[in-house]
């Protein structure tokens, strides 16, 4: 017979949404308040939702965020590199592309 105890695994669950707008009434408002000052300021804004069992710390969490916003920037510079290229491409061969 084995004396060692059965060690159950812990459940762990994780869930992140951005910009969700299906939070009733609240979301709706806040979603409002974004797209307005977005018209305001002239930049993005972002409603990160984290569900995380079983808690985490705040500064894994911070630092998850920023390692995605890096990923994003990185993204978006080559997205602007690739339409530059293509721009610089289109005047320099402008009968290679129909309009």
């Amino acid at each position: 017979m084995n004396d060692v105890a059965q060690i159950e695994p812990v459940p762990y669950y994780a869930d992140v949404s951005c910009n969700a707008s299906d939070y009733g009434k609240r979301g709706r408002i806040g979603g409002w308040l974004r797209r307005l000052a977005d018209r305001i300021d002239g930049r993005t804004s972002l409603a990160l939702g984290i569900l995380v069992m079983p808690d985490i710390d705040e500064s894994a969490v911070v630092d998850a965020v920023k390692a995605g916003i890096n990923l994003m920037e990185r993204g978006i510079l080559s997205a602007a590199e690739a339409e530059a290229g293509e721009l610089y491409m289109r005047q320099m061969a402008p009968g290679l592309w129909e309009k």
